[in-house]
């Protein structure tokens, strides 16, 4: 006698819509969403009920009456991005709410660059910026992996892109049994494929968004700490002989050592050998406050003692920028050295929040004046504060508004008038465009932008995802 197990029932129930688990034969249970009676989906086409696998499930979004819906759906047939409609507009952000809470949703790509992947972060997302090379379909074609995406087509040849996806590491070397037919290496499942230098992530489940242009020497940082709280970051890299590119770099990997599951942080690959056994022997990695400005404060402290370390063993290596926790519209910023941050409001307006250190008052000394100055002078550094530095401040934002930081040779390219009439944009593609044209030519690409654009429901909790 053949037994199948039985439904299991709704974790979210709205007036138009169930979403339950559902069993699947020979695989994880696939997440349904199927219509109550009297409703109908008209997208995707000839949809009854929509089953996709929730582990690789990115970001669920309302819109309007729709769910739009990211992530590498190949296991049932479906594109990266589906369209799940007419859904009542209540039901499409309940829904949204409760994945959420659910798988803990959305997921924040981790970026590294393709040598820094291992077997271990086999199923992570990722975010990895490399050089399209076709060639023969079973050979590597992005940095050593494959670029699984159904859009392979109208990628340009030698050209760079951010492919953002699940990591799939391959056949183990060691595997046992006959190989599958095709390519059996390390691949990007694509869930996003994106012209650098500009980049965008979800926030929160209600559209929320980060988005990032990232010049050179600079990196970005998206992650969940908690609570429904998101720790974001733009970071800038100083140092001579070309290394500062490097500098971005570690202070990056110091965060990956204190923010990242102790499993996911040590399968991730190293930067340079020696820079990472220093990093090993001086991050800090016991546990963190959960309260926003102590842990920015403890964060700071934290990369102070591994710069230092890396300092003391000739790599002088610094980095400025600033750094973010996202609690809904509730967000603790910590600011250091060449970088500024605006508050962007809805009615074009821009605000000034936190100016950048600078050493202006140099520019007006005379003679001996100009030599007592520069001792005096200290610019803030993640790790190292200047004695007037503010510390971390706390912006509450009215809905539409938006925070924008500004780091590096941008704010002494543009004036400031020209960066506020910029900021009017809504979209950081079409702010990135005012400021490349408002003068002349910029002299390097040493620059970088973050918005920070919460979803319009403000604060949402958001549990670590069920078991």
């Amino acid at each position: 006698m053949s037994m199948s197990m039985p439904p299991r029932p709704p974790f979210f129930t709205g007036r138009g819509i169930l979403a339950a688990e559902a069993p699947s034969t020979g695989g994880p249970p696939l997440l349904s969403i199927r219509p109550r009676a009297g409703h109908v989906f008209t997208a995707p086409a000839g949809t009854h009920t929509l089953y996709v696998p929730p582990a690789s499930l990115v970001s669920a979004t309302p819109v309007g009456a729709a769910v739009e819906l990211v992530g590498d759906f190949k296991r049932v047939n479906y594109p990266p991005r589906i369209t799940l409609a007419p859904v009542d507009e209540g039901d499409a952000i309940g829904l949204c709410l409760a994945l959420a809470r659910r798988y803990g949703l959305p997921r924040a790509p981790l970026d590294l660059s393709s040598r820094m992947l291992r077997r271990g972060l086999a199923g992570v997302l990722v975010s990895v910026v490399d050089a399209y090379r076709p060639g023969h379909c079973e050979a590597p074609n992005f940095g050593g992996l494959v670029v699984d995406t159904p859009d392979r087509a109208a990628l340009v040849a030698d050209e760079v892109y951010r492919v953002t996806g699940f990591y799939g590491a391959g056949r183990a070397d060691d595997a046992s049994g006959p190989l599958a037919v095709g390519y059996n290496g390390p691949a990007l499942a694509a869930v996003a494929v994106e012209r650098p230098p500009c980049t965008a992530a979800a926030l929160d489940p209600l559209g929320g968004r980060v988005d990032a242009r990232l010049g050179e020497a600079h990196g970005r940082w998206i992650s969940d700490v908690g609570g429904g709280r998101r720790l974001v970051g733009l970071v800038h890299g100083k140092a001579a002989q070309g290394f500062a590119p490097m500098a971005a770099e570690v202070l990056l990997a110091a965060l990956r050592r204190l923010v990242l599951p102790p499993a996911v942080a040590a399968a991730i690959g190293p930067i340079w050998a020696q820079v990472d056994a220093l990093l090993d022997a001086s991050v800090d990695r016991g546990p963190l406050p959960e309260e926003a400005t102590a842990l920015l404060v403890e964060l700071d402290r934290r990369f102070g003692v591994a710069l230092t370390a890396l300092r003391e063993a000739y790599f002088t290596l610094f980095v400025d920028g600033a750094l973010a926790c996202v609690d809904g519209r509730r967000i603790a910023v910590l600011r250091r050295g060449h970088c500024r941050v605006y508050r962007t409001c809805p009615n074009g307006q821009v605000i000034l929040e936190l100016v950048e250190d600078t050493l202006g008052r140099l520019l007006d000394a005379q003679g001996l004046e100009v030599e007592a100055w520069k001792r005096e002078a200290v610019i803030s550094l993640f790790g190292q504060a200047a004695d007037d530095d503010p510390g971390t401040r706390i912006l509450e934002l009215a809905p539409g508004e938006r925070l924008v930081a500004l780091s590096g040779s941008i704010l002494r390219a543009r004036s400031a008038a020209q960066i506020e009439d910029a900021l009017a944009e809504r979209d950081l593609t079409a702010v990135v465009r005012r400021l490349e044209g408002a003068g002349p030519a910029l002299e390097d690409d040493k620059w970088g932008a973050l918005l920070i654009a919460p979803g319009p429901a403000g604060a949402i909790a958001r549990p670590s995802p069920a078991a």
